[in-house]
């Protein structure tokens, strides 16, 4: 017999939220964008967080992984729930998981001593910055005197 009432997934494009491939859902569409940044098979993935393959399969038919699903697959991937979830857009480089790792992997008190260093970086830079483009202007300034 047959279903009449056929559930479709219909790509719905919302302001800053990105589109699924035809036919899947958001979750599926972002698990699949993860996995293949980090060059492994969806199926390998799921079996990697104590999942079985087929678990794979099921979410690409729209169901959607119960919260500590999602939070192994963000860690296991290096992204975060709401990317999964189609909130928001950023994928880690490998060398922000590297840095998150390191992070996740240290005492406090060297946590303190990382982010420190981290600003007095950010600060640095941002400094070094500002010191290159005044002096790309007084050479621009200079150049129209000669």
């Amino acid at each position: 017999m047959d279903n009449p009432i056929k559930k479709e997934r219909v790509p719905v494009k919302k302001k800053g939220k990105p589109v699924p491939k035809e036919g899947f859902t958001v979750f599926y569409t972002q698990y699949i964008e993860a996995c293949t940044n980090r060059a492994v098979a969806p199926s390998a993935v799921a079996v990697a967080i104590g999942e079985n393959a087929s678990a794979a399969n099921r979410w690409k038919n729209g169901v959607i992984p119960t919260g500590d699903v999602l939070l192994k697959l963000s860690e296991y991937l290096a992204v975060s729930i709401d990317y999964l979830m189609g909130n928001s857009l950023h994928v880690y480089t490998p060398q922000e998981r590297e840095l998150v790792d390191i992070f996740r992997n240290i005492p406090n008190s060297q946590k303190y001593a990382l982010l420190s260093v981290a600003n007095k970086l950010k600060e640095e830079d941002t400094c070094l910055d500002v010191t290159v483009k005044k002096k790309q202007a007084t050479t621009e300034v200079n150049h129209n005197y000669t």
